[in-house]
């Protein structure tokens, strides 16, 4: 008896929601109503529109951007790569946006720039590449 009566109050309790649920296509019809009324609607035939929603755009992606965008800036021969001193000419102008005191002709910033251009020419052609700077800017500094 207690099982039947649970089962029951569950049902009752569940009623409301189970009807708003009804199917598509089916009309809803008040409480009173016997029986549902099937509804007709006409087939779709346009595929279902998925919101298009940008893929996310990670740090490599925006550091690509930026290296597409600025590279012939920074490529004054227009040869399609960077030379040691186009190179360390864009990583001062880096630098020397975070940090006012660096300056091309210290030594120091020289030393860093040469060992920089030596890290990020992967290939070891003595020119670096819009793909090769890309993977060096966007390795984690540690």
């Amino acid at each position: 008896m207690k099982k039947f009566t649970l089962v029951a109050g569950a049902m009752l309790m569940a009623a409301p929601a189970i009807a708003q649920q009804a199917p598509t296509g089916m009309q809803q019809l008040p409480p009173s109503s016997a029986a549902p009324v099937q509804m007709q609607t006409p087939p779709s035939t346009a595929p279902a529109e998925v919101p298009a929603t940008p893929a996310p755009v990670t740090g490599t992606d925006q550091i690509a951007q930026v290296v597409e965008a600025e590279f012939p800036t920074y490529d004054k021969d227009a040869n399609g790569s960077l030379n040691t001193a186009e190179f360390c000419t864009w990583m001062v102008a880096l630098r020397s946006a975070t940090d006012k005191s660096v300056t091309a002709e210290s030594k120091s910033m020289k030393a860093w720039a040469k060992s920089a251009f030596a890290q990020a020419d992967a290939d070891k052609s003595k020119s670096i590449t819009k793909i090769e700077l890309t993977g060096f800017l966007a390795q984690p500094k540690g």
